[in-house]
This record gives structure tokens, C-alpha cells and sequence, in this order.
């Protein structure tokens, strides 16, 4: 070992275990929310509910993952625990915020739904205390998660840079494909506009809506996942193919196109 690790080296590991458990809350909603649409059950309260429950089970696999990894950085480095643990908090508090997003529908619940909603998001925030609580006075042995690889991966659509190494033995490759968030919204928003003209089944609407939804709660977030992006782009493309049959001239279809290349389609 030729230098210690700093707390940017830490910050690195935190963000890559949060990110995962993002993607696995995003995943999982999108199949609650696509098996609601299939049954027609889109927005009903039964997805609303598995939708909370699913990305819950990520936030709380990834509380346990990150505090983990704080475990483990204390007993092998000499950085600051303090310090260590303030940082934790702050991430972990923006990861309960970002895991709330992602559960949540395009119109929120009304009424004792709503309250329903409301009561299991304020869940999220009682237990990240009471974990960190946990941790701080011993109570809560974390167990060490997964070591992060030493390649970096972070996607973005839209502007891509690459640094490909071949034939030398401990050569790293980075490659970095970033999200215009700001084209993929307003792509999404001329879909929409052209969804809310067109004359579609009910069932291909439905899954479009769950698509849109799983679009724009990835888009609200500080690191979207371009996986999830891709599938819900992909998604819109194919119903939107079936429902104009052919007709290439469907304005339609051609935001769905527009759509899918700011999400990474080809």
C-alpha cells in the first residue's frame, strides 16, 4: 500500500452501495408498477402499497450495506470515525428521500391511501434513526458488504467519453455515458402530450403510464439508472409500435423514437 485512504476514497464506496440499492428499489417498483398495468390495476391501491413495500426492502438492504461499509473503513483505516459517521448520516438521509421518490406514482394517493402513503414514508425515516441509533451504541453489527470494483461505471445518454486500455496486465477501463436529464424531460413531455391526443386501448395506456411513472421518478433522482431508463424506454417503444401498426408517419410514435434515443436506445 502506497497511501492511506481518504474520505473521498470512502465517499466512493458509500455512493456505489446507495446506487445499487436504488437500482434494485427502482427495478423492483417498475415490476409492481407494469404487473399492476397488465392486470389493469395501474394506480390502484395494491400497487400503490407493493410499490412502498418493494422499494422499502431496497432501502433497508442498502441502511445495512452502507453502515457495513462504515464498519469496516473504522477497523481498517485511520480516518476520523466521527467524520465517517456524519458523512453516513448525510447520505443516508438523501438515500431515504431519493428510495421515497422512487416508490411513489405520477398523481399521489388521495385520501386514506394518501394517509396510508404518508404513514410508510415517515416508516423510512424512523428506521434509518433507529438503525443509525443502533449502530452508534454497539447494538447493530452490520455485516461487511461486497468490496466495490475497482473500475468505474457511470452511464449518462447523450454525451459519451471512453478510455479503453487492452493488453496490459492491471489495466482499468472507465467508461462514462451520461444522462441529458434535461432533453429526456422535455422528450418525455412531448410523448406525453401526443399519449393524451391519440386514441388508444386502455390497456396499452395503462402500460404506458407505468412506463412515464418509472421514466420520471429515475429523472427526479441525482443518479438516475440508466438500466431502468433503457428497459422503460424500450418498453414505450414497443408498445407504441403495436398500437400504431406500422404507421410511420404516427407523430406518435416519432416522440416515442425521440424518447428512447434520449434514453439510450439506438
Amino acid at each position: 500500500m502506497f497511501a492511506e485512504p481518504t474520505i473521498d476514497d470512502f465517499l466512493a464506496r458509500i455512493d456505489w452501495h446507495i446506487s445499487n440499492a436504488l437500482d434494485k428499489a427502482g427495478t423492483e417498483v417498475a415490476r409492481v408498477r407494469n404487473e399492476a398495468s397488465l392486470a389493469g390495476g395501474f394506480k390502484s391501491g395494491r400497487m400503490v402499497m407493493f410499490g412502498i413495500e418493494a422499494a422499502r426492502k431496497a432501502f433497508d438492504g442498502g441502511v445495512d450495506t452502507t453502515l457495513g461499509e462504515l464498519k469496516r473503513t473504522i477497523r481498517m483505516t485511520k480516518l476520523d470515525p466521527q467524520k465517517l459517521r456524519e458523512l453516513v448520516g448525510q447520505r443516508l438521509t438523501k438515500f431515504a428521500a431519493a428510495a421515497k421518490t422512487t416508490a411513489q406514482i405520477d398523481n399521489p394517493a388521495t385520501g386514506g391511501l394518501a394517509d396510508y402513503s404518508q404513514e410508510k414514508f415517515t416508516d423510512f425515516d424512523k428506521y434509518l434513526q433507529f438503525s443509525l441509533r443502533q449502530f452508534d451504541v454497539g447494538f447493530h453489527d452490520a455485516p461487511e458488504p461486497e468490496v466495490p470494483p475497482m473500475t468505474s461505471n457511470s452511464i449518462n445518454v447523450g454525451n459519451m467519453t471512453g478510455n479503453i486500455q487492452q493488453g496490459s496486465p492491471g489495466a482499468t477501463q472507465t467508461f462514462e455515458l451520461k444522462v441529458n436529464i434535461g432533453a429526456a424531460q422535455a422528450a418525455l413531455q412531448a410523448f406525453e402530450a401526443e399519449l393524451n391526443k391519440s386514441e388508444i386501448d386502455d390497456r396499452a395506456r395503462q402500460e404506458l403510464a407505468a412506463d412515464i411513472a418509472t421514466i420520471k421518478a429515475q429523472l427526479s433522482r441525482p443518479s438516475p439508472s440508466v438500466s431502468i431508463l433503457h428497459e422503460a424506454g424500450k418498453s414505450v417503444r414497443n408498445v407504441v409500435e403495436g398500437v400504431v401498426a406500422g404507421a410511420l408517419t404516427s407523430p406518435l410514435l416519432h416522440t416515442a423514437i425521440a424518447l428512447g434515443l434520449t434514453l439510450g436506445l439506438k
